[in-house]
């Protein structure tokens, strides 16, 4: 599904250069701290808000992982441009850490819009189990239903929509593979799955809606 190289490893994060279906390729950013994610955040607001205009937002795709037994938060995966951060809420070191407020500014930017599959379901959980709001989230069913012209795809998941707007096929892990993506420290060959969904979701994205 994809290759993942270290390009610095830390107390609080990691980052990977990542290459997806040979295709796609972003720098990814794991973390547990809330300094990490503020300044991940301001970097995008940085170099990306600036682009935004009056007609004009900026795509960021947006996916959460939920992990047994309430079904809770884990993960947050952010990508924008060639920029990938997944926070593990799971693994953060404060209850309440300074970078929840920051996240919540940033997905409640008007400069600014969050796409995925079935997105509505990801802003539900994203109240429900950390208050957070986003002001802005385009479904990329509905997008694909439109600007292919296929109802059917309205209410797509991100595995079929992969395959009929980029042509690729998403590999799943399952089991004992997928609890292995919440632990803190990843090995290199599981780091593509955890960033993925946001990546493809952002490719789907730019390649729809421009």
């Amino acid at each position: 599904m994809g290759t993942a190289r270290l390009i610095e490893q830390t107390v609080f994060m990691t980052s990977y250069e990542l290459t997806i279906s040979g295709r796609f390729r972003t720098t990814a950013v794991i973390t547990h701290s809330s300094q990490i994610v503020v300044g991940w955040i301001d970097d995008v607001f940085n170099s990306h808000a600036p682009l935004a205009g009056a007609n004009r937002r900026v795509s960021v795709g947006l996916h959460v992982e939920c992990s047994p037994p309430y079904d809770s938060i884990a993960l947050i995966q952010l990508c924008v441009g060639n920029s990938c951060l997944v926070y593990q809420l799971l693994h953060r070191i404060e209850r309440n850490p300074p970078c929840l407020l920051r996240l919540n500014d940033f997905l409640t930017d008007d400069r600014f819009y969050f796409i995925g599959a079935n997105v509505e379901l990801t802003i539900f959980r994203l109240r429900l189990w950390n208050c957070f709001r986003v002001r802005s989230a385009v479904d990329l069913g509905d997008a694909a239903a439109r600007r292919l012209q296929r109802e059917d795809l309205q209410s797509a998941g991100l595995d079929q929509l992969a395959r009929e707007v980029l042509g690729i096929e998403i590999i799943r892990l399952d089991g004992a593979q997928r609890m292995a993506l919440f632990n803190r420290a990843l090995p290199l060959e599981l780091v593509a799955h955890v960033c993925l969904d946001a990546i493809i979701s952002y490719e789907i994205g730019r390649t729809l809606l421009i």
